[in-house]
């Protein structure tokens, strides 16, 4: 495998709305999406949902968590994660950065790129986390901890790591139960 140098590839920016619909990307975008097999059109891409750019329901109830706290606590939300491709096994930085009226800014940059030599194919998913539906806490070295904890810590990779919905034993014993 050989590492890509990453310097030269621009942040890639795009924002959502209080509604979580896509209402702008930068031109960075746009060359980014080609590199990962896709040529979108400005209509496949503004005013959609970013849900339907998301992969799964516990990615997608995280990410949900993750727009909360900006919003709530307009503070921005900077963490890691793999983005991989067919060809590529990434590393990307980003940001989540409020924007005022409910709007998020995601700004990503890759920080590291390794071109898959042997195989097209990225790893398998390296492990379950259980991310708990009642009080937002995810598994982190066998215990609950919050998911800014975790992100900061780099206890989890998101991406990586396939995130199980459920119940933590420690709402369990308070008597929540599973939807």
């Amino acid at each position: 495998m050989r590492v890509i140098a990453v310097s030269q590839r621009p942040l890639v920016s795009y924002t959502i709305d209080a509604e979580d619909k896509i209402t702008h990307v930068n031109e960075a975008f746009w060359s980014f999406a080609p590199a990962n097999g896709w040529t979108p059109e400005p209509g496949a891409v503004l005013g959609r949902l970013i849900w339907d750019f998301i992969d799964g329901k516990g990615l997608g109830f995280l990410y949900r968590r993750l727009h909360d706290i900006v919003r709530q606590d307009e503070r921005p939300l900077g963490f890691t994660a793999r983005c991989d491709s067919p060809l590529h096994k990434r590393v990307i930085s980003t940001a989540l950065l409020p924007e005022g009226e409910g709007s998020i800014r995601y700004a990503s940059e890759i920080s590291n790129e390794i071109l898959w030599r042997f195989s097209s194919t990225p790893p398998d998913v390296t492990g379950h986390l259980l991310l708990c539906e009642n009080c937002c806490r995810i598994e982190s070295d066998e215990r609950m901890v919050s998911i800014e904890n975790a992100l900061t810590n780099g206890a989890i990779e998101l991406g990586l790591d396939e995130i199980e919905l459920g119940i933590c034993d420690e709402c369990l014993s308070l008597g929540v139960l599973p939807a």
